[in-house]
């Protein structure tokens, strides 16, 4: 039985495929009848959306031809995380040739599951694809280590994007000075992994440049060094670093007045981050647990 739910045109040719888990069991990318049709018209072929059906198998190569793409969604929604059919269990690496879909504005692979094998690096060939909107290609449970390798510099291209998370993956390497370019992004998330290795180096201070970032999460990294008072221009309404042991030094005073939409909320525990919080300090803290064993997390006067 077929998982598929709709087909739909409009007044040019468009397909749109929409899959429900309802009584299917997983399947194999290119058994789909998604990636079937695809393959039969690509042309026609504009939303690739399966956010309920388990898949296997790795992505196939061939999406690079679908050039009309626009929408890639791989994020089941499950009931049950461990359930076998419901997860997606992908394996295989990213192919390159999802750099091929200029048009695209949407790209979310989310892994689950502990049979899930999705490994190699993120593509830098994702650095053409300078319609993106929205980027994120996670890894939700902690029982997979998921993509490796460094954030490619070629993303800064990206000058669209709004949205970028690469949470829970095993990434290593700095975090490039040219994410700096990416002006448009409201939230960035690049927590890694508590028992991987993660980023290390320090927060680039190109980073004050993103104007629009309104969410900002590092935890669980190896970075170094200080927070950048340059990032203290920004929007922030959530800022969190905890779990970078290395991060130290005393936290600008601007980090405690941040103009955010809404008042700031800083999570700074497990770090060795030092400042006594003003009694006007327009952010709140949420230090949590601290090595030390100093309840706040600060070095307080």
């Amino acid at each position: 039985m077929f998982c598929l739910r709709s087909k739909t045109a409009a007044a040019v040719t468009v397909a749109v495929w929409i899959v429900s888990l309802s009584s299917c069991v997983a399947t194999t990318f290119q058994q789909h009848p998604v990636f079937m049709e695809c393959i039969a018209e690509p042309s026609t072929c504009l939303n690739l959306v399966i956010t309920d059906q388990a898949l296997t198998g790795s992505i196939p190569t061939e999406v690079g031809l679908f050039t009309n793409l626009v929408w890639i969604e791989l994020r089941p929604v499950l009931q049950d995380v461990e359930d076998a059919v419901q997860v997606n269990k992908l394996t295989g690496i990213l192919p390159t040739e999802l750099g091929q879909l200029s048009a695209l504005t949407m790209l979310e692979i989310q892994s689950e599951g502990k049979e899930n094998q999705l490994r190699g690096s993120i593509p830098s060939q994702l650095g053409y694809l300078t319609n993106l909107v929205h980027l994120a290609i996670t890894n939700r449970l902690t029982d997979s280590y998921g993509l490796t390798g460094t954030i490619p510099s070629q993303l800064a291209q990206l000058t669209k994007l709004t949205y970028l998370d690469f949470q829970k993956n095993s990434l290593a390497g700095t975090i490039p000075s040219e994410i700096g370019s990416l002006t448009l992004v409201a939230e960035l998330n690049l927590r890694a992994r508590l028992d991987g290795g993660g980023l290390h180096g320090t927060i680039p201070t190109e980073m004050g440049m993103m104007q629009s970032l309104q969410k900002l999460v590092l935890d669980n990294n190896q970075l170094t060094g200080g927070l950048p008072s340059q990032l203290g221009n920004l929007p922030l309404t959530d800022l969190s670093v905890t779990h970078n042991f290395g991060l130290s030094g005393l936290i600008p005073g601007v980090f405690w007045d941040l103009q955010g939409p809404t008042p700031a909320r800083l999570v700074l525990g497990f770090t060795q981050l030092c400042g006594a919080i003003p009694p006007t300090a327009r952010s709140s803290v949420s230090p949590g647990n601290c090595p030390d064993g100093v309840s706040s997390g600060f070095c307080l006067p």
